[in-house]
């Protein structure tokens, strides 16, 4: 099985023909087939993103720093002239702002959580980029997020006893979504995802068979991905 990610020393240990199915992206070497995002891109657009979030959290803190010092001076001058009652509003309204900031992060992290698990779940089942974001509509609107973990909704909503795996048979499964999954749409396949003659065309591979496509029969990868 081949590896997505490999060093130097052992890219160099592999035969000629696997050497090609791999992409230099600085000290390492990834492995580079239809259907998996550019790896170079992928990491320039990764720290473009770290940069991005770096430079956004210098700013908030800085903001932040700069919202305590003028709360501190107004408490000050609050305690000087004895206005508790104004003191004590004060210190509400800090703490209904601390809450509704906790309230506004736990949202966004089950936001992620759920883009995350909806894209993965997407790409498993669908082999092209504008299938994937169809299809990650439908099952974003199956999950949900509870106590921290994502879990499976039913189609009203409630929380059901299924898991993702469950969840990806079901849509693999219910025939409702096959237009958008990989290997089901109609190529001569007669029901069994196979081309022509039986011989699956390159959409139809899924990555995982890809990957071991190119360590099995390398000429036969060339000829569909080249």
């Amino acid at each position: 099985m081949l590896k997505y990610k490999i060093d130097t020393e052992t890219h160099s240990a592999l035969p000629d023909a696997h050497k090609e199915l791999y992409t230099q992206v600085g000290d390492e070497f990834v492995l580079a087939v239809d259907g998996v995002a550019d790896a170079a891109e992928v990491e320039r657009l990764k720290q473009h993103a770290e940069k991005l979030i770096g430079e956004k959290r210098q700013r908030d803190e800085a903001a932040k720093q700069a919202q305590a010092e003028r709360e501190r001076i107004e408490q000050e001058a609050l305690k000087k002239n004895g206005d508790f009652e104004a003191l004590e509003k004060s210190y509400q309204e800090k703490l209904q702002a601390e809450i509704d900031r906790n309230n506004e992060l736990v949202k966004q992290r089950d936001n992620s959580s759920v883009e995350q698990t909806s894209q993965s779940l997407a790409s498993q089942l669908a082999d092209t980029p504008h299938n994937q974001r169809l299809l990650q509509r439908f099952i974003k609107d199956r999950l949900s997020v509870v106590d921290g973990q994502v879990k499976v909704v039913d189609e009203q909503g409630q929380l059901s006893a299924h898991t993702i795996d469950d969840l990806a048979n079901e849509f693999r499964n219910s025939g409702m979504y096959d237009s958008l999954l990989t290997g089901t749409r109609g190529s001569g396949t007669g029901g069994q995802g196979q081309g022509t003659k039986g011989v699956k065309s390159a959409s139809e591979y899924t990555e995982a068979e890809r990957v071991e496509l190119a360590k099995t029969n390398p000429e036969q990868f060339k000829q569909l991905f080249t």
